[in-house]
């Protein structure tokens, strides 16, 4: 267990393996409801980590311009440490889709960052661009292009 969030009176915990702040956010169902989530899941979001902060914005611009609702503030920032700017997306369903561009590293102690040492977020006003943490360009390898590419020839 990396953390946990005490919030409205009922606490969630946190799991990770290997160095990224979490994997896995165990969530009291109740908080769907005052979340405005759809209650007909047991999942609260899916997260997807993309490359950049600045693909994550684009992303939240291509999708709210092709009729998906997109939310920044639904749920707060102190419902998702390790990850400051995250944007949720809705299926037809109602299922959550948690985009984010950044994971806290976890220290050779084994520790998360302390809270008052994270980034403040204002999840209603994104800044044109941020600034790198310590961590920003460490964790688990981005697997994929950036942009369109060019696909590999694998015939020798």
């Amino acid at each position: 267990m990396t953390e946990e969030v005490e919030w409205q009176g009922e606490r969630c915990a946190y799991l990770r393996c290997d160095n990224e702040h979490h994997s896995l956010g165990i969530f009291p169902k109740s908080w769907r409801k005052k979340l405005g989530l759809s209650e007909a899941t047991s999942n609260m979001s899916f997260g997807l980590q993309l490359a950049n902060y600045q693909q994550l914005k684009a992303a939240v611009s291509f999708l709210r311009g092709n009729g998906v609702r997109v939310e920044t503030e639904i749920i707060p920032p102190e419902l998702h440490p390790g990850i400051d700017y995250a944007a949720y997306a809705f299926d037809p369903d109602g299922h959550c889709l948690e985009l984010y561009y950044y994971m806290e590293q976890v220290g050779w102690d084994g520790r998360p960052r302390p809270k008052e040492m994270r980034r403040k977020v204002d999840p209603n006003n994104w800044p044109e661009i941020l600034e790198p943490l310590s961590d920003t360009f460490t964790g688990e390898p981005f697997i994929g292009p950036w942009r369109d590419a060019a696909p590999l020839n694998l015939r020798a």
